[in-house]
């Protein structure tokens, strides 16, 4: 059926095939490469800005326990000052690091969630602590007792954020080995199909080769004839032929 084609059809033909290739690799590109796209930013919103908020909390929840502690433990004097302010100026960066924590989380699973408020809910008793003056105990045995009701309040909320921490990290590193993957399968892909329009083209290009030359050989059993063969096949030349004014060809 090909060879029945003209060769401008033929022609068109080969260039509309390599022109679907060609659209079918730029196809394949583009979306590969906005899935990477995608998968990037969600490598930076759900992970590494969530692992920033986490850890800076957990670095807040850490000093504020250091600062209970030296309170606690600081005879008074501008020590027991400086540990007081360091914990008046840490309480507001750790309620808007909860907050933040809340939204970061409001699309994740309730246990998740629920590890959130855990850590929300160990800042609210600790702060009911200290602005009920148990961090300034007048005697040994109530420091004591203040002493352990920080470390059980902070400890484990602490330990808590550093573990949500480390888990962000994993999912952080987890997101970047994903979107290398597919970057990795993209450019594979493109790399086949680029091939597989070259060899498409170089199919078409070979057909329309087989068919064109056939039609530029001569049929078997015949032979060119010279401009001289055919002059000579025609001497001398009949009676009555006529020639130019100029006379007769010389011999």
């Amino acid at each position: 059926m090909l060879g029945r084609l003209r060769i401008g059809h033929k022609l068109t033909l080969a260039l509309a095939a390599l022109l679907l290739t060609t659209v079918a690799v730029a196809a394949v590109g583009l979306t590969s490469l906005g899935d990477v796209n995608r998968r990037a930013r969600a490598l930076y919103n759900d992970n590494i800005t969530t692992t920033q908020a986490t850890s800076a909390l957990w670095g807040g929840l850490y000093e504020a326990e250091e600062s209970a502690f030296r309170l606690l433990l600081s005879p008074g004097g501008s020590e027991r000052s400086e540990a007081l302010a360091e914990l008046e100026e840490n309480a507001p960066e750790i309620e808007a690091g909860i907050v933040a924590l809340r939204q970061l989380h409001a699309g994740d699973t309730p246990e998740v969630q629920a590890k959130v408020e855990r850590l929300a809910g160990a800042w609210v008793d600790f702060e009911a602590l200290w602005r009920s003056g148990a961090l300034d105990p007048r005697d040994a045995a109530a420091r004591e007792a203040a002493t352990e009701r920080v470390a059980a309040i902070l400890e484990p909320a602490t330990g808590l954020a550093a573990e949500m921490a480390a888990t962000e990290a994993e999912e952080a590193r987890t997101s970047k080995a994903h979107a290398e993957a597919t970057y990795g399968g993209a450019r594979s892909r493109i790399v086949l199909l680029s091939a597989g329009s070259v060899l498409v083209w170089l199919v078409i290009a070979l057909a329309l080769i087989r068919n064109l030359v056939p039609a530029s050989r001569p049929t078997p059993g015949s032979r060119p004839r010279s401009p001289t063969a055919s002059w000579a096949s025609g001497w001398p030349p009949p009676a009555g032929t006529r020639w130019p004014s100029s006379g007769a060809p010389s011999t």
